[in-house]
């Protein structure tokens, strides 16, 4: 069983996909603090330069991720949804992507954790619908542990026996506990090749998957 324990990311770029196709189990990791990231924004792409689409939010960022709430008098998905169009202006499959995004956005999602969980499952869903992990947020596994001992709460209550995560986790994760617990650690090296990106000088794979949809 190999657990993949990650925070929700805002239509998310294919590395997070390619770790949902590798994981058995995916997890959330919504019960910790918000912190500025990719978690309710993305890059894309127009007329080959990147641009940020963010999510606004309500109340303090130093809210957890499952408890910040989604400012939905900005009018952001409209004005996402333009940007989106803009972007995929020439692509084959710009109807279908843009599509995809309006019926995501427009569920009326009550916190940011809700809203960007729904975008990677549905990515991974339409991209690779027969070999999904199975999904499940931290928040379904109470601990009072933090850093290294939470994600070894979670791999345990789940039965892993692999825990595979970025090389950036090196800076914080405890490699001897996971030793201890006999759960083999895993440092993923990510192997995105590019595809073709219309009217792009820098051809990047680090945008969101929406941009290989389109």
């Amino acid at each position: 069983m190999r657990v993949v324990i990650s925070q929700p990311m805002y239509f998310p770029w294919l590395g997070q996909l390619n770790q949902a196709l590798l994981a058995d189990a995916f997890v959330f990791y919504s019960d910790v603090q918000f912190a500025r990231g990719f978690i309710n924004r993305v890059q894309i792409l127009i007329d080959g330069q990147q641009e940020f689409i963010t999510v606004p939010t309500l109340g303090s960022k130093r809210s957890l991720i499952n408890q910040l709430k989604i400012d939905y008098s900005q009018q952001w998905q409209e004005k996402h949804l333009a940007k989106i169009k803009q972007s995929f202006a020439n692509e084959l499959f710009k109807s279908q992507a843009c599509s995809f995004f309006h019926q995501l956005v427009n569920k009326g999602h009550e916190n940011l954790s809700q809203l960007s969980s729904s975008t990677v499952i549905s990515l991974c869903e339409e991209l690779f619908p027969e070999q999904c992990p199975m999904f499940f947020d931290s928040s379904d596994f109470p601990r009072q542990s933090k850093s290294t001992d939470s994600l070894l709460h979670i791999c345990k209550e789940l039965g892993a026996t692999k825990y595979l995560t970025g090389h950036g986790a090196a800076n914080y994760i405890s490699v001897e506990k996971f030793e201890k617990s006999e759960i083999e650690l895993e440092f993923m090296d990510y192997d995105i090749g590019t595809y073709p990106q219309l009217d792009c000088k820098h051809i990047t794979p680090y945008v969101s998957s929406l941009d290989a949809l389109a």
